[in-house]
């Protein structure tokens, strides 16, 4: 085999390839590489080198060729190589052989036309290929390495010294920080230029940009990890197939500045920031896959219109960034990060009119933007070692979703923002997140993850630790010996985060065994995510559009296990119900059958924030009850939606209704958001279906409205057991039903600058609130073989506040909060506490007219055992008789009680106050608070679960002797 000297241009080359005669096809969109231009001078298969002689102008670099294949053999840790041309022709290679996988090669390329790979190019290391005029990778191509740089920016002899990810910190403090913490530096160009310096155009006489364009069968990989791929230019392309397992994928489309910052301050992204000085765009319609890593595109604008995607493994997760924007913020002001700047600009510039002045993310119908699950399931993990959710952010002034398409990640976070100023996220401007039909966010938890029986079990060992809690047992049978034990009968505690904090059965504490359990990645995602969208403007998300924070479930397999069961005298215990007080004789392990059952897990939260929205897509948030979940301290924690339409300012006013006739508006992508009507600056109202509501599942609501919010007449607000509802509004006029067993729902005024705004509270005829506890029958639906339904039983809370304005419950309104009570299966009856109702008229500004309680409607907390607590305030408090009232100028209104208030409704706690004109009890007023309480009706048991507590029971009050 004889070996060729280094490529001069007088070396004999096979048939010329030019670049026109490379592009046979249009990919998606209409995206051309090169179109219509005229034909290059003929270009050679491999490398030639700038100056044969000395290939290397800084390190240690060596070229030889056999054949069709370039060996590049480097001496030293870095080189840079200087490059006549850089291109690889279809059957021919190119392998760089360096020191070590971190050993990098900065090719410096001087060509006058862009690089074209269209055959193999691999590396042991690192590869910086820099063309000012941009890179062609073919349908053929095949690139193989550790690292790749491909840019039209160059990188400095300094900063490749340094290391192109230290130059923002190295030099993000010093006064031209804009310019030297910049790795990548470009000179602005947009289009290419011939050797003498003039445009070269097209056959339609159009300019020819400068790109980076990755054609569809283009393969770009690299290999171990840590690997990365950056592809920086005015404009890029990817057609192709770009993977970077355990690694990074960096698309960043700028004209003159890139920024890297190394993200060892961000939990969600491992590997690099990155923000550009001015943006250009990026276009994927092909495939960027990042297992077990990032994904990164940005650029003024960024079309994502085939896969972008990530994975998360039990170790590592995986993120991805669409990021639309350009300019860093001042590092010194926001504690040395790496920040973008601006999503807008004044003008369009030239060269990139079709960019606009609104930076953008398009993610087109059918485009996939996930961070999936690892594959690999048999990869494990315990509770104590953290996971980091996947991750998926999304930022521009303007984000569309287009139909059909998808971000998906599940269990983990999805962030889209739309913003005008990045520096001030609260500004108000134009910005928008537009999700049309079809549309669709899910970070839902993974369902119906299938375990074992024997998975519950656990092996304790009992030594002096876990026996600490029971010092008879250290000297008894249990010490020293291994118990197996089933942790559904344990007594599991878990914070606010869900972390264990405390496992036990009340002979020992189990924790340490439980904390061993270890999980696959489909195990640890069973909980739902979140997803926060906010703008600065508004948020549009059309008919036919999803958002699903729901909740998983694992489902257990029926089995047999083995547990440990315990001897005391003629006595079989299980190890779970143990009385540590008690000596035992031996123990002995004890195989049964377990049935299977399904376990729901948490629901997520979604997080609507916006000044202007219409809502009008599906919002999923349920989770599972199993049949093993009776309990509420089993139920699975509920997901949560908030929609904030004040952030925290005075800049509109849009108001809410909840209303199911309402009509659906159709809107467009840059459609405005409707005006109430001609010359009215203020949006048409936000309306939330009660339909659409009940049946997305959400346990927790909560809409903080700056404008006024109608529940209208015959409708009706339904939360699941236990359900919570708050609501912010300048005023309410509540006219249908709010209905959440269990739950509670409070009312509260607007606050600015910690100060309550006016805010009044009309609660009309035939409206109502009801928090009250269920009736649950478990004899009758086992005598009827019905499932057994969740224990709601105690009632909830009714907080209403105004402010400055009355509090009005209109003649014919009701606020309930009864107790509800469980019979259970052996007809033993559990009573349900009965709830609380708070309603207070408030005035926290001196010199305005005090707000008014008007209390016209009915108000009942009722209890089989004991009634609830009532708290009610206005300005000025009269026990008597209308005859009592005081003179008064002014529209403030005495709230009037008569001595036989005391004994409606049932409570048993009274807290009634005055906080502006005092409390008076009229002469001769006596007040009887004899309790009254509820007594089952015979009939009860012939009573359906879910039925209220007033219609299985009559009232009724106990001899004095017995209270």
């Amino acid at each position: 085999m004889k070996h060729q000297p280094l490529l001069s241009s007088d070396v004999p080359f096979s048939h010329p390839k030019p670049l026109a005669a490379a592009i046979r096809s249009l990919i998606a969109g209409g995206l051309v590489f090169g179109a219509g231009a005229a034909p290059a001078v003929a270009d050679s298969p491999l490398p030639e080198a700038l100056n044969p002689a000395a290939l290397a102008t800084s390190g240690q670099a060596t070229a030889s060729v056999v054949g069709t294949a370039m060996t590049i053999n480097q001496a030293t840790n870095k080189a840079v190589l200087d490059w006549k041309s850089f291109n690889i022709d279809k059957g021919y290679s190119v392998e760089f052989k360096q020191p070590s996988s971190t050993s990098i090669a900065l090719n410096n390329i001087h060509q006058q036309d862009a690089s074209k790979i269209f055959g193999s190019l691999t590396a042991n290391g690192q590869v910086y290929l820099i063309n000012q005029n941009g890179f062609l990778f073919g349908k053929d191509a095949q690139v193989n390495v550790n690292a790749l740089v491909a840019s039209t920016l160059n990188i400095s002899q300094a900063d490749f010294e340094n290391g192109i990810t230290k130059v923002f910190d190295l030099n993000k403090n010093t006064n031209n920080f804009a310019n030297s913490a910049a790795a990548l530096k470009g000179n602005g160009e947009l289009f290419l230029k011939n050797a003498n310096g003039e445009y070269v155009k097209d056959a339609a006489g159009n300019k020819v940009k400068i790109e980076i364009f990755v054609q569809q069968g283009a393969s770009i990989k690299t290999h171990g990890e840590g690997g990365r791929v950056i592809l920086a230019a005015p404009s890029i392309t990817n057609a192709g197939t770009i993977e970077t397992p355990d690694g990074q994928t960096v698309l960043a489309a700028a004209t003159d500045k890139v920024y890297l910052q190394e993200a060892s301050d961000d939990p969600n992204v491992r590997g690099l920031l990155v923000e550009v000085g001015t943006g250009g765009d990026v276009n994927n319609v092909g495939k960027i896959i990042a297992e077990r890593g990032n994904a990164s595109l940005i650029g003024f604008a960024v079309n994502q219109k085939g896969i972008a995607s990530a994975t998360t493994s039990v170790k590592l997760n995986g993120s991805v960034r669409l990021l639309a924007r350009e300019g860093i913020q001042t590092p010194s002001s926001v504690g040395g990060k790496l920040l973008g700047k601006s999503t807008k600009r004044n003008s369009v510039l030239p060269g990139q009119e079709q960019l606009g002045t609104s930076a953008t993310v398009d993610l087109a119908e059918n485009s996939r933007t996930s961070v999936d699950l690892d594959a690999d399931k048999t990869l494990t993990a315990i509770d104590a070692q953290a996971q980091t959710p996947s991750y998926v952010q999304v930022s521009a002034h303007k984000v569309y979703m287009r139909n059909g398409s998808l971000i998906e990640a599940k269990s983990g976070n999805v962030e889209l923002q739309a913003l005008d100023n990045l520096s001030n996220p609260a500004e108000k401007g134009n910005a928008r997140i537009f999700l049309d039909s079809g549309a669709k966010i899910d970070v839902s938890g993974v369902k119906n993850v299938v375990q074992s029986a024997d998975s519950n079990v656990v092996e304790v060992e009992l030594r002096k630790n876990e026996l600490r809690d029971a010092p008879l047992q250290r000297d008894g049978v249990l010490y020293g010996k291994k118990v197996k034990v089933d942790i559904r009968d344990a007594n599991l505690v878990y914070d606010a985060d869900g972390k264990l904090v405390s496992a036990a059965i009340p002979v020992a504490d189990i924790k340490g065994a439980v904390d061993r359990v270890a999980k696959n990645i489909d195990q640890r995602s069973t909980a739902g995510g979140s997803i926060d969208l906010k703008s600065s403007g508004d948020v549009v998300t059309k008919a036919g559009s999803s958002l699903d924070v729901s909740g998983g479930s694992v489902a257990y397999q029926g089995g047999n296990i083995v547990t440990t069961n315990l001897a005391t005298g003629n006595r079989i215990i299980n190890i779970a119900d143990a009385d540590p007080d008690l000596a035992y004789d031996n123990l002995f392990n004890y195989q049964h059958y377990s049935p299977g059952y399904v376990e729901g897990k948490a629901g997520g939260d979604l997080q609507i924030s916006a000044y202007e929205a219409l809502l009008e897509g599906n919002l999923q948030g349920s989770t599972v009850t199993g049949a093993l979940q009776r309990r509420p301290e089993q139920w699975a924690a509920g997901a949560s939606l908030l929609i904030d339409l004040i952030n925290g300012n005075d800049f509109s006013r849009q108001n809410v209704t909840f209303d199911s006739r309402a009509v659906v508006q159709s809107l467009g992508p840059t459609d405005p958001i409707p005006r109430r009507s001609s010359g009215n600056p203020a949006p048409v109202a936000l309306n939330i279906n009660p339909d659409t509501l009940r049946n997305a599942g959400f346990r927790n609501l909560t809409v903080r409205a700056n404008g006024d919010l109608l529940l209208a007449d015959a409708n009706r607000i339904d939360l699941p057991a236990a359900g919570n509802l708050n609501l912010t509004a300048r005023n309410f006029e509540l006219r249908g039903s709010i209905v959440a067993p269990s739950g509670s729902v409070n009312l509260q005024p607007v606050v600015m600058g910690q100060v309550m705004q006016p805010s009044s509270i009309t609660f009309a005829a035939g409206a109502l609130i009801d928090v009250s506890g269920l009736w649950i029958n478990d004899a009758l639906d086992m005598q009827q073989g019905r499932g057994l339904s969740p224990i709601a039983i105690d009632a909830g809370s009714v907080s209403l506040r105004s402010e400055q304005r009355d509090l009005i419950l209109e003649a014919g309104s009701r606020i309930v909060a009864d107790g509800g009570a469980w019979r259970k299966a052996n007809s033993h009856v559990q009573a349900g506490q009965a709830g609380s109702i708070d309603l207070r008229a408030q005035t926290h500004l001196a010199g305005v007219t005090p707000a008014s309680l008007v209390l016209n409607g009915s108000l009942q907390a009722w209890g089989l055992a004991q009634g609830g607590k009532l708290h009610l305030e206005s300005n000025e408090v009269v026990i008597g008789s209308a005859s009592d009232l005081p003179p008064r100028a002014g529209t403030a209104k005495p709230l009037l009680l008569a001595p036989g208030f005391f004994q409606q409704g049932g409570f048993a706690d009274f807290d009634i106050v005055a906080n502006r004109y005092g409390l008076k009890v009229a002469d001769h007023v006596q007040i009887d608070l004899q309790p009254r309480n509820r007594q089952l009706l015979a009939a009860s048991g012939a009573a359906a679960s879910g039925s209220k507590l007033v219609d299985v029971s009559r009232e009724f009050s106990l001899p004095e002797y017995l209270r």
